[in-house]
């Protein structure tokens, strides 16, 4: 029984352990990220780190802010939410764009949104 037992939890480590939140940054498509998004205060809680860039040419991203969270449902639509336990996807926004998992450029056009 103890001998079945330490499998079922070696095999729940592994397997639960599998993808760690590194893991993901390196498998970052800034084109899957949309829906309502959190904006972290603290760097090692978010999802991804990002970097607000001020010319939409170096953008990885480019983001629309839906005011509806039902609208924000498209590569580069954003709905900004104050609650984290709803959030999409939580990101840090970075002063500098060293280290950064992608770089977004806000548009006011929802036309514009998406990636390159």
């Amino acid at each position: 029984m103890k001998k079945i037992l330490l499998i079922i939890v070696t095999t729940s480590f592994a397997f639960f352990g599998a993808t760690s939140k590194k893991d993901r940054r390196d498998q970052t498509d800034p084109c899957t990220i949309y829906g309502s998004i959190y904006f972290e205060t603290k760097k090692g809680y978010a999802d991804y780190v990002i970097y607000v860039e001020e010319s939409e040419a170096f953008a990885d991203l480019i983001v629309f802010k839906e005011e509806n969270k039902l609208m924000a449902d498209d590569t580069g639509l954003w709905y900004i939410t104050d609650k984290r336990d709803f959030a999409d996807y939580t990101v840090y926004i970075d002063k500098s764009d060293d280290n950064v998992d992608f770089t977004v450029y806000y548009t006011d056009l929802l036309a514009y949104a998406g990636c390159k």
